[in-house]
């Protein structure tokens, strides 16, 4: 059930990402829920989960995007990787603050490699306004996305120890 649900919130997230949000630019960018969403379904998803999400993400991101293909699909499995790494990593609570760091730092970087041919056209702080919409905007899809889904885990667990009692 848990991967179906991932698997549908991915779908979501990538018609929102495409189709959706690209009308609702903010100084001409858009976050990445994408990004967003990998970063957080790291803390909830196994690594083979992640990985197939990523690649999904990526391919879909790819197949939009102007830039170079491939792009995306190579980002996203990198950023799912370490993610799951550095996340996980002999953690059982589930804090907010680090994935919050690690999705603003993944979104910086992410934001920097793709506006490198926009650096040599527009004045630095021009870039550097975009950049900062991008990063926060992406950071709240993420905050939205770890607090949709802790209240599911936390449900998820109410309803599990509901059955036990019966």
């Amino acid at each position: 059930m848990k991967s179906v649900f991932l698997a549908i919130c991915l779908v979501i997230c990538v018609l929102l990402q495409l189709f959706f949000l690209q009308s609702w630019q903010t100084s001409g960018t858009t976050g990445s829920l994408i990004l967003s969403f990998i970063v957080i379904a790291a803390l909830f998803a196994s690594t083979e989960e992640l990985l197939w999400l990523a690649l999904f993400g990526g391919l879909s991101s790819d197949l939009y995007a102007s830039s170079v293909f491939g792009f995306y699909l190579v980002f996203y499995l990198l950023v799912a990787v370490i993610a799951k790494y550095f996340l996980k990593f002999g953690e059982i609570e589930y804090s907010w603050w680090k994935p919050m760091v690690f999705l603003v730092a993944a979104s910086l970087v992410q934001a920097m490699v793709v506006s490198l041919p926009l650096l040599a056209s527009s004045p630095i702080t021009a870039v550097t306004a975009r950049l900062v919409v991008y990063v926060s905007l992406t950071a709240i899809a993420g905050l939205a996305w770890y607090l949709l889904f802790t209240q599911l885990a936390e449900l998820s667990k109410k309803i599990n120890a509901s059955k036990i009692l019966r």
